[in-house]
């Protein structure tokens, strides 16, 4: 009997319908030898409640997020949690992707700058490709 690998994947994404549409990726890519196990957040300030207690294998980073309950969006806030995830020494190996419905260079080299193995556009990725690049990141064939 094969042991699946579960890999944990922590999303922050602050619409419900993305998330559900991320969420389900996983649930229908789960199969043998790897199942994919995802923790939600859809403020800044749960991001942060959440990763300074757990650990996950590879973390997915809205750019565009509130920082609190009921607040607007701040633009980079996912940015800045790359930035402090980085700063923290046992986040210096997850992968951490950003996702974001900007297709802009100047924020893809920004996020590289700052320590992101990879900035995904929304609408272009398909959600095979979100599987490979997460069983990759986490060296699973």
């Amino acid at each position: 009997m094969n042991k699946q690998k579960i890999i944990k994947v922590f999303i922050s994404e602050d619409d419900p319908y993305t998330r559900i549409f991320l969420n389900d990726i996983f649930l229908v890519h789960s199969k043998d030898g790897s199942s994919y196990k995802t923790f939600m957040a859809s403020t800044i300030d749960e991001a942060r409640d959440y990763l300074a207690e757990n650990k996950p294998d590879v973390a997915l980073l809205d750019l565009s997020m509130p920082i609190h309950e009921g607040t607007r969006n701040e633009t980079k806030a996912g940015l800045t949690l790359l930035k402090e995830l980085r700063a923290r020494a046992d986040w210096k190996d997850v992968p951490i992707y950003i996702c974001s419905g900007f297709d802009d260079q100047e924020l893809k080299d920004e996020a590289k700058e700052l320590g992101a193995n990879g900035y995904l556009v929304k609408s272009q990725f398909l959600p095979k490709e979100l599987i490979e690049m997460v069983n990759k990141a986490v060296k699973i064939n």
